[in-house]
């Protein structure tokens, strides 16, 4: 029964509804996240045996859930990433950008075989932040800010965002960094102006940093700020020879 279930991906072969209903009530879970749960493991069971042998204190459901969509896509680019993904290097976030490149085919052939393009998007990724997190305390001090202004990681911040200002403790700027490498899709613009939206809620300004190749699609994610309602956010392109605001048509700086 195992092995239909996941070769189907569904968990009535597994589980009947009752018995589903029941883990619910024990776990107090619903019982469409005791199904997700069931599906996942039968198919992390036969896709990467590894981890249920040595299975993790909490098992990784958003994760094997997201490398299951991109498996269905692209196999190949799923067995790849897969010893990184239940590593712990990739996060949800970035996996969910490689889905998209994977939908819109923009994932190409793997070049270098000693070094797969997910850890090649890591270590893109990671550079620019670290680099980011480097200009954040100059440009902090060039705009006369507080000097009780404290950069620090934003896994406090739901969304989560990769850096947060604060000023004496409080919270005031979120700070996100992408790491483009064109034009990003409306998709991408779309879940990012949902973050914009939530951080804003909370009465956080926000800055998102891109790299300069990113450019052209700033101005796309003005428009959609603007007619979304939000406020405006500042924007920072970051290049070889530092980072330069980006100004919105009628922006002042």
């Amino acid at each position: 029964m195992l092995r239909t279930a996941r070769l189907q991906n569904d968990s009535q072969n597994l589980y009947a509804s009752e018995t589903l209903k029941e883990y619910a009530f024990r776990y107090g879970k619903s019982s469409h996240t005791i199904r997700k749960i069931v599906d996942a493991t039968a198919w992390v069971e036969g896709f990467y045996p590894e981890l249920i042998a040595s299975p993790p204190e909490k098992f990784p459901l958003t994760q094997a859930l997201q490398l299951r969509a991109i498996y269905r896509l692209d196999p190949d680019r799923a067995k790849e990433i897969a010893p990184t993904v239940f590593a712990g290097k990739l996060t949800g976030r970035e996996l969910t950008e490689i889905l998209d490149e994977v939908k819109e085919g923009r994932y190409l052939p793997q070049s270098d075989p000693e070094v797969s393009l997910s850890r090649k998007k890591v270590a893109r990724m990671s550079k620019l932040e670290s680099r980011v997190q480097a200009l954040l305390g100059s440009m902090l001090y060039e705009r006369g800010m507080s000097a009780q202004m404290e950069v620090r990681p934003g896994v406090d911040i739901r969304p989560q965002c990769d850096f947060v200002i604060s000023d004496s403790g409080t919270p005031k700027i979120a700070v996100e960094v992408k790491a483009y490498r064109s034009q990003p899709s409306t998709m991408r613009l779309l879940e990012l102006l949902g973050a914009f939206l939530l951080w804003q809620s909370k009465g956080l300004n926000v800055w998102l940093f891109l790299p300069d190749e990113a450019s052209a699609g700033i101005n796309e994610l003005h428009s959609m700020i603007a007619e979304g309602g939000l406020h405006p956010i500042e924007i920072f392109l970051v290049g070889r020879e530092g980072v330069t605001q980006h100004k919105a048509p009628g922006q002042e700086l």
